[in-house]
């Protein structure tokens, strides 16, 4: 069955770390075994929104890992560019703004990407 979190984790390139997925869906008070048709399209484009606007804060890439008895494997992916992260902004004031979530917007800043209080 297909749940909320496996759609979010779909929606990039690359391997987004599952406690993010579960803390943006805490921070909207959803669970994270929901199913995908058991939430609507704008709590599911709200989730998306929050989670690029936690990636754009992160500060380090990705690492992955696999491994069995025999062999043991890491790949680690690069930081995110600052273009990406401007985009990954963009994309979720787009979304905030679309739904109605003002509050939420963030304004774009290469050196501060953390609002400061007067955004909250």
């Amino acid at each position: 069955m297909y749940k909320v979190s496996d759609y979010l984790e779909g929606c990039f390139n690359f391997p987004i770390d599952e406690g993010m997925i579960t803390a943006a869906m805490a921070g909207r008070d959803l669970d994270p075994l929901l199913l995908f048709g058991d939430v609507e399209q704008k709590d599911r484009d709200l989730l998306l929104a929050d989670l690029l606007i936690m990636l754009s804060r992160s500060s380090m890439g990705y690492t992955q890992e696999t491994s069995s008895d025999s062999f043991a494997m890491k790949q680690r992916g690069e930081l995110i560019p600052l273009a990406d992260r401007k985009a990954m902004v963009r994309e979720a004031n787009r979304i905030y703004s679309l739904y109605g979530e003002k509050t939420n917007v963030r304004p774009q800043s290469a050196l501060n990407i953390y609002p400061d209080e007067e955004t909250c």
